[in-house]
């Protein structure tokens, strides 16, 4: 594998903790998600005639391409409610180690990857993790419904990796496949966050606007390094090593203010050796 492949991954992983701690800290989770989208819509297509341009493959790239935007769609709603309801540090665990369970259940049985003795045991960790998660009192600030809401994240995001892969097999390029499946997810978006995305003053006074911008530029660098990364990896491989961003995640949730119990710090190393070492 090109050694590229797994620099891109990592630098991917580190930015996309850092968009998703921002909505974690905002008060309208969705309205701030539509506006980081846009943003980060925009941000691509300025920067589209130097990063390859808008190649859109095959008709096959295509429709992959509306599969993954309409995964996206699913993700974003997830990932919303999962933020309103589950610790950051905790539910990006859940989210990232059960999409990674969900990628290679698929491309071992269908896209003919290789999973190693280590890559099994590593499977069994993710998953003691995620069962170790699951609140049990009515003490735990991680309710069950953030526990489904991370799993239901989990299966959009292993469904969008999957699709992106094949579209880039078909041909299309990173910058294209990234602003046409956003394209894609924005009706959905601009319904979930109703009649807040009129709200501007909220959203674009103070310090808010530059929060938003770094956002948005953030997200499209985290996606196209992450393509970029995916052209040199197996669907697999790209994942468990962009699922770095667990431990990033982990670590801006401690700074935050987040704290686990003993057994959701277990059951967090867990989630992040078996995705580190899932390879």
């Amino acid at each position: 594998m090109n050694m590229s492949g797994p620099l891109l991954l990592v630098l991917s992983a580190f930015l996309h903790a850092l968009w998703n701690a921002f909505i974690k800290k905002s008060e309208n989770k969705n309205a701030t998600l539509f506006y980081i989208i846009v943003i980060a819509t925009l941000f691509s297509m300025s920067i589209a005639p130097w990063t390859g341009g808008l190649q859109w493959g095959t008709g096959q790239a295509t429709l992959y391409m509306i599969y993954a935007g309409a995964f996206e769609a699913g993700y974003f709603y997830s990932l919303t409610k999962t933020l309103e309801l589950a610790p950051l540090g905790l539910g990006y665990a859940i989210m990232r180690g059960g999409a990674m369970l969900f990628v290679w259940l698929v491309s071992t049985t269908w896209l003919g990857e290789h999973i190693s003795t280590r890559g099994l045991v590593s499977i069994v960790l993710i998953l003691l993790g995620i069962i170790l998660a699951h609140p049990r009192s009515r003490d735990n600030t991680f309710s069950t419904r953030g526990f489904i809401w991370a799993l239901s994240a989990a299966v959009f995001i292993a469904g969008y990796h999957i699709c992106y892969g094949l579209a880039l097999h078909e041909g299309a390029s990173q910058v294209a496949l990234f602003i046409g499946s956003m394209m894609v997810s924005f009706p959905v978006l601009a319904f979930i966050a109703g009649k807040k995305i009129f709200e501007f003053r909220t959203h674009f006074s103070g310090i808010n606007k530059y929060y938003l911008l770094m956002a948005g530029i953030f997200s499209a660098a985290s996606f196209i390094l992450f393509l970029y990364g995916l052209v040199h990896s197996g669907a697999g491989v790209a994942i468990s090593l962009r699922n770095t961003s667990v431990a990033f995640a982990q670590l801006l949730a401690f700074f935050m203010g987040e704290r686990l119990t003993k057994t959701q710090w277990f059951a967090f190393g867990c989630v992040l050796t078996g995705t580190v070492f899932l390879n």
